[in-house]
């Protein structure tokens, strides 16, 4: 019996360390993001007032610009009021913070990918690119910006899969597709380490072709 109440009390006490741990994480992270957020937001804000839209080359940067703006400005205010409170409070919440979240995130990582082909394009295929510039310039620009807000609205918020929220998690613990061998690998893999193992590929070839060509 004694054994008993001394192992509850240590369970006890370990709950109420993790509990204190995490609340002291969160607010840890809270304020580090609240003193990053301004000088971000602003300067981001600074760089697209100032960008030259005019030059073709550097026009993808600008585009990854503007979603930086919108995590800045639209998506890191939830996150902070999450971190904050250490709650949403209300699970009807969940799908659009979700939703949200993939979206300018994954755009993010697409426009990265996008960039390093572009970059290479531009240097080795200059006159390619700029006979097809619709179709290899604004063409993929316009379907991301498209692809990524479309395609979680349809597996977050239409997708006929039971939600199972915890309101006191980071975007209340993730989707429920990503749950399922199907969505959650074509998700994971596809969108996820497809573009950034792209990314990789695309600037060693870079760096590679441009060693050879120096040396």
């Amino acid at each position: 019996m004694e054994l008993n109440i001394s192992n509850s009390s240590l369970n006890i006490t370990d709950d109420i360390s993790s509990s204190i741990i995490s609340t002291l994480e969160q607010k840890i992270k809270f304020y580090i993001l609240v003193i990053l957020q301004g000088p971000s937001f602003f300067c981001t804000l600074f760089m697209l007032r100032h960008f030259q839209w005019r030059h073709l080359q550097t026009q993808i940067y600008g585009f990854l610009l503007i979603v930086n703006a919108l995590i800045l400005g639209v998506e890191l205010p939830i996150t902070l009021y999450f971190l904050y409170e250490g709650s949403i409070y209300f699970e009807n919440r969940c799908s659009a913070w979700i939703t949200l979240n993939y979206s300018l995130f994954q755009l993010s990582i697409f426009l990265m990918t996008w960039i390093s082909i572009q970059r290479y394009l531009f240097i080795y295929h200059e006159q390619f690119i700029l006979r097809h510039m619709i179709l290899l310039h604004y063409g993929p620009v316009i379907f991301l910006y498209l692809y990524c807000p479309l395609l979680y609205v349809g597996i977050v918020v239409l997708y006929k899969c039971k939600p199972i929220y915890d309101v006191k998690l980071y975007i209340c613990g993730g989707p429920c597709y990503s749950l399922e061998l199907g969505l959650g690998l074509f998700d994971w893999v596809g969108n996820g380490i497809s573009m950034e193992l792209t990314t990789l590929i695309v600037n060693v070839i870079v760096t590679i072709r441009h060693f050879i060509q120096r040396y």
